[in-house]
């Protein structure tokens, strides 16, 4: 049985976040660690599993975020008018219904890149976390999935050595 995607919710309403095709080890148990949670909040997940066309579910498991993570809020650039997008972060549409491209370019001050995105600015409900990107060049994410004619607010989050150097502003697009 390969774990499929880790999906976690709250007020069990179903939000698909997580990871297709995990990394496992047979016959041992394995851990994933979810990030950018909320301190406090009830979460539920659920782990599916594939074999051949063959689903299985374990879960729902409830859980409520430790309070003792300092949360990182998205910075407001709202009040700089000459304020110029860290590392030319921009979203565009995908090649397909449904999916929407974000690209930025690693200038070498980050390590690690997230994407966040939902349906209202500074409320993700989803993310990508750890997008594979290639250093001091133009990278390109697609994110696929996504509503058409809903509109979708992206953040990209630059880290390094574990902790958040940028939260962008954030930047929307209505899906095709």
């Amino acid at each position: 049985m390969n774990p499929g995607l880790t999906i976690f919710y709250t007020e069990q309403i179903p939000t698909i976040i997580g990871l297709v095709n995990m990394a496992y080890s047979k016959n041992q148990a394995n851990e994933f660690t979810v990030e950018y949670l909320i301190p406090g909040k009830t979460y539920y997940f659920m782990l599916l599993g594939m074999s051949g066309s063959d689903e299985t579910k374990s879960g729902p498991v409830k859980a409520v975020a430790a309070t003792t993570y300092t949360s990182v809020k998205p910075t407001d650039y709202s009040q700089s008018k000459n304020y110029e997008m860290p590392y030319l972060f921009t979203i565009g549409y995908g090649g397909s219904s449904g999916t929407v491209n974000v690209t930025w370019f690693d200038n070498d001050s980050a390590d690690r890149y997230d994407i966040v995105y939902g349906v209202k600015p500074n409320e993700y409900l989803y993310g990508v976390q750890n997008v594979p990107y290639q250093e001091n060049l133009s990278n390109t994410f697609t994110i696929g999935a996504l509503t058409p004619s809903k509109t979708y607010y992206f953040a990209l989050v630059a880290e390094r050595n574990g902790s958040v150097v940028l939260w962008s502003a954030p930047l929307s697009i209505t899906a095709r």
